[in-house]
């Protein structure tokens, strides 16, 4: 009995580590894979993510008297595919469709008005393909932090923040989680667009709280990177 025991704590431990590294190679490839910036996703991509965020807008905003769970309500605001079908949504046309005008007429939610992030998302989702590729990119883009006037870090500023708190599972000999290493500033380069941060898969999965698991950085740390990507990257 105790063997078996063992034996489930073993695997249960080897499925953790498997999922983690799973996990951090889905993040920076994904971010690896936008290029220069998010304009570089195609547009089918992008659509898939604003939907994504759209959902996640209805359900903080919304859902508590709208949602599946909602008594006596006669629709499913997290439904995106009925909400279009009963004519809530009107493909292409924000102007015409009710839950949209009833949003930036303030009437709706009923406990405070909506961000104006959230109703631009709203009006992007609905929008489709009819939606800017400039609107699509700038909705996308991860925030820039508040760099209150500094210097641009140098790139030993953002080596050492690397070491701590990147360093357990992406420096050193053998340590590359997700087959990403961090161990030298041509590894670094891989990850980054010099002078675009939201270009950059580094900065992204930071400012995103994508990485590291468990543990964001702080609004500083996030300036580091942003200010020394920002000022083209150098190996300084």
């Amino acid at each position: 009995m105790l063997g078996a025991f063992k034996q489930i704590i073993i695997l249960g431990s080897f499925l953790m580590v498997l999922l983690s590294y799973q996990n951090c190679a889905q993040v920076f490839d994904a971010d690896h894979r936008e290029g220069a910036d998010n304009s570089s996703l195609s547009t089918d991509e992008q659509l898939v993510i604003v939907e994504g965020k759209a959902l996640q807008v209805l359900n903080k905003n919304c859902a508590s008297c709208h949602g599946p769970d909602a008594a006596n309500q006669p629709i499913d605001i997290l439904n995106l595919d009925k909400m279009i079908a009963d004519g809530y949504v009107v493909v292409g046309e924000p102007q015409s469709s009710p839950l949209f005008i009833e949003i930036v007429d303030g009437l709706m939610p009923q406990n405070g008005t909506m961000a104006p992030e959230d109703k631009e998302l709203l009006r992007l989702w609905i929008l489709g393909r009819n939606a800017s590729e400039d609107d699509l990119s700038a909705i996308l883009a991860p925030p820039a932090p508040d760099t209150g006037g500094a210097e641009a870090a140098t790139y030993q500023q953002v080596a050492g923040l690397l070491l701590i708190q990147c360093g357990s599972c992406h420096l050193g000999a053998g340590n590359a989680q997700g087959g990403v290493t961090l161990n030298e500033f041509t590894d670094v380069r891989r990850y980054v667009s010099p002078g675009s941060p939201a270009g950059s898969a580094l900065y992204n999965v930071v400012a995103r709280d994508e990485m590291p698991p468990n543990n964001p950085l702080t609004p500083a740390e996030k300036q580091v990177i942003f200010s020394w990507i920002s000022a083209g990257a150098q190996n300084n």
